[in-house]
């Protein structure tokens, strides 16, 4: 039970310092944003399947 309260510990740290790093945050929310609009703009140009778009 001692492992799962360190591997706890750990996260509960980690998980701190992400929220109090305003940029890391908002920089692994955009992120996935623009690569998703990015290739969805992309793709749903060129693919389609059974006559509905990407």
């Amino acid at each position: 039970m001692s492992d799962l309260w360190g591997i706890y510990a750990l996260w509960y740290r980690e998980v701190k310092v992400f929220l109090r790093e305003k940029s890391r945050l908002v920089s692994s929310t955009v992120n996935p944003l623009i690569w998703l609009v990015a290739f969805g703009g992309g793709l749903g140009a060129s693919i389609s399947i059974g006559g509905a778009g990407y």
